[in-house]
């Protein structure tokens, strides 16, 4: 097991938009897992001011492409304190690929105000020699 950080401390501060604003985190940021197979997320919000409830997602791309990531976990409503996410290679529906990042996407129109962490565990399968 290794322990990752893939957000350390960071207040998003979002406006108003008529698409809700989704923020995503930036590619100098993106997590690259190698080998990995296994990952447990710890995501720790310290401060939520919304009038909108806000969603967080973890995504994955094998490719360092915008346009190739997609969810590996269902969006989940943020609230503050500590969250576990577990994402195994053998039951998730889609596994984790080389790449992973996280998106908020606020479920209504209005501005909102988060401030959190996120750490990932990550475990890789041990191959024996033959």
């Amino acid at each position: 097991m290794e322990g990752r950080c893939v957000q350390d401390w960071v207040t998003i501060r979002a406006g108003a938009s008529s698409n809700g604003f989704a923020v995503a985190q930036g590619s100098e940021g993106w997590l690259d897992l190698g080998d990995v197979e296994d990952l447990v997320f710890i995501l720790d919000v310290r401060e939520l001011q919304a009038p909108t409830v806000v969603k967080m997602a973890y995504e994955t791309s094998p490719t360092r492409q915008e346009t190739s990531f997609v969810s590996m976990v269902s969006p989940f409503l943020m609230t503050t304190g500590v969250r576990v996410d577990r994402v195994f290679a053998t039951y998730a529906p889609i596994p984790p690929a080389r790449y992973v990042r996280w998106r908020l996407v606020p479920v209504t129109n209005a501005a909102y105000d988060v401030t959190f962490r996120i750490w990932v565990a990550t475990y890789s399968w041990v191959r024996s020699a033959s």
